[in-house]
């Protein structure tokens, strides 16, 4: 990962609101140093957030002046759908179009997926036809949730265009569009609802709904009667939901240990660290908290656990635990908190926090590569033990490494 300083993420901010956020970083900020004289005049040829263009040029006037600033930078996930399930899964090839790995590229994983997928027509000497980015972005953003009616509604319901896409979707992202059919496949059939717990305590618990129809007749309007539908929690033998509603709750799941890890409460975390500390090698008691048992089941270690830490959970839990937890806290408080404004997978921070934020973002995607949370989540949804293998056993550190996974 490249560090920067604050002035440059504020350069990074400017070029992305301009619309070159598909550039490498140092591009971005060469171009803002290049146009620095006329930032303002620009202001109406950017493609991606006029107004919040011209605000990032005030604060960088502001920061030239010698002023204070307290202008909030964006940094965007790219493509945080497929970043997840790439991780999950160890799927080396989804983690490069969607930047988990250090390569010096900033791809764009539905620019990958539009050229592979032309790449295909043409091997299979398909004369005439071109994929649009727009067509295979809305096919892959639907169809990576489960969806088959927008790709055909895109592509057509057969032929070369369809079969192209999805030989495309699994050549760039193996481990993402692979997973689809495990978890529709996890359905259960004629449930009221699916349930899963995330690492951190969270319960997920989806009902399954469906559509009726009734007619209703008004006798305040001389009898007029007409059609409506509703919702009502029913089950059915199949469904598509799952690939969505699993993604969508490891996305969530990052975001809460995200704002954990960058606006801590410092006092709390000094004196966790000392309570694990104290009671080190002390003998290990039955511990009553739920969170012991998400550790060993996903693997994963949680901020979670400081938020109702005491003498009586510090002392009761494993020594391997507690090593992880002190280490943690060390992580964390490497960098001073601050807060962070999310919506969904963008991030708006100051911008003298943008490396302590890409450098928290980048460990929680390496601690899931890392993790048994798929087949946790499996796990709970079947009822069965769920083993799922794993595309590769090593992709964590190339994500520790990477740089554009949120930039």
């Amino acid at each position: 990962m490249n560090n920067m300083s604050g002035i440059e993420y504020l350069c990074v901010d400017i070029a992305n609101c301009y619309g070159l956020d598909k550039e490498v970083f140092a591009d971005r900020i060469k171009w803002v140093k290049d146009n620095f004289a006329n930032l303002e005049e620009l202001a109406d040829q950017a493609t991606e957030d006029k107004v919040l263009y011209i605000k990032s040029v005030m604060a960088l006037r502001d920061v030239c002046a010698g002023k204070p600033t307290g202008h909030l930078i964006s940094l965007d996930a790219t493509c945080s759908g497929m970043q997840v399930l790439s991780a999950l899964t160890g799927c080396i090839k989804g983690a490069i179009i969607t930047n988990l790995t250090p390569e010096p590229k900033r791809y764009d994983a539905y620019t990958e997926v539009t050229a592979e997928q032309n790449k295909v027509l043409r091997e299979w000497q398909v004369q005439g036809l071109e994929i649009s980015r727009k067509d295979a972005k809305d096919a892959v953003m639907t169809s990576l949730y489960g969806s088959k009616a927008t790709p055909k509604k895109i592509f057509g319901e057969e032929g070369p265009a369809i079969e192209a896409f999805y030989e495309a979707a699994m050549r760039s992202a193996p481990g993402a569009f692979g997973l689809l059919n495990t978890l529709l496949n996890a359905w259960q059939p004629w449930a009221l609802s699916h349930y899963w717990k995330m690492p951190d305590g969270f319960d997920v618990a989806v009902k399954v709904m469906q559509t009726e129809e009734t007619r209703i007749e008004v006798d305040e309007l001389n009898h007029h009667k007409f059609k409506t539908s509703y919702k009502v929690n029913m089950g059915s033998k199949s469904g598509i939901s799952l690939p969505a509603n699993v993604t969508h709750s490891v996305d969530a799941y990052v975001l809460r240990t995200l704002l954990r890890k960058c606006s801590y409460h410092a006092p709390t975390l000094k004196k966790c660290k000392a309570m694990l500390t104290e009671f080190m090698d002390s003998p290990v008691t039955e511990c009553k908290s739920p969170l012991l048992g998400m550790y060993y089941s996903t693997g994963l270690v949680d901020p979670v656990w400081f938020e109702t830490m005491d003498k009586e959970v510090a002392q009761s839990i494993p020594k391997e635990l507690k090593v992880k937890l002190i280490a943690m806290i060390e992580d964390i408080t490497q960098f001073k908190p601050f807060p962070v404004l999310t919506v969904h997978d963008a991030f708006r921070i100051h911008s003298n926090n943008g490396d302590a934020l890409r450098y928290h973002y980048r460990n929680i995607l390496a601690d899931l590569a890392d993790s048994t949370l798929l087949d946790h989540i499996l796990s709970m949804i079947t009822g069965k033990k769920f083993k799922y293998k794993k595309l590769s056993n090593n992709l964590s550190q190339q994500i520790r490494e990477s740089i554009y996974g949120v930039c």
